[in-house]
């Protein structure tokens, strides 16, 4: 009976574990991955200028993006200021600020944000750059 119930339990837990991997936060790649990384060119240190990557989306909602980089020199005293504009209204979705200290070194660093609802195939153009 005791061998039975514990089986019981670990398919439930089992079922509840896959259910909440099933809704994690999945990563979409906003870069071309045809590409060889290695083609990538460097853009140097961000100016106020920064840099500009526009995609589109390919899911239904968008909470956050990673952006991966190279760094060279300390970043402790860098706050990073970025913002997703949505191209089709010319709205800014979402803007803020992010510590340039938890950026590291070919690394994902995650800029997060409120959650966008209903932008499946909506362009968007993400620019970050530094203070």
């Amino acid at each position: 009976m005791k061998i039975k119930l514990k089986k019981i339990i670990g398919v439930i837990i089992l079922v509840v574990v896959a259910f909440l991997y099933a809704h994690i936060a999945k990563v979409h790649n906003i870069y071309n991955t045809e590409i060889d990384p290695s083609e990538y060119g460097n853009t140097g240190i961000l100016t106020e200028l920064g840099i500009k990557q526009e995609f589109v989306c390919a899911e239904e909602y968008l909470d956050g993006i990673r952006i991966k980089s190279t760094v060279t020199e300390s970043a402790e005293q860098i706050l990073l200021s970025y913002s997703l504009k949505n191209l089709s209204t010319g709205e800014v979705a979402a803007s803020g600020k992010a510590e340039g200290k938890a950026v590291k070194n070919s690394k994902f660093f995650e800029i997060p944000f409120e959650r966008i609802e209903n932008c499946k195939d909506t362009r968007f153009e993400l620019t970050v750059s530094s203070n």
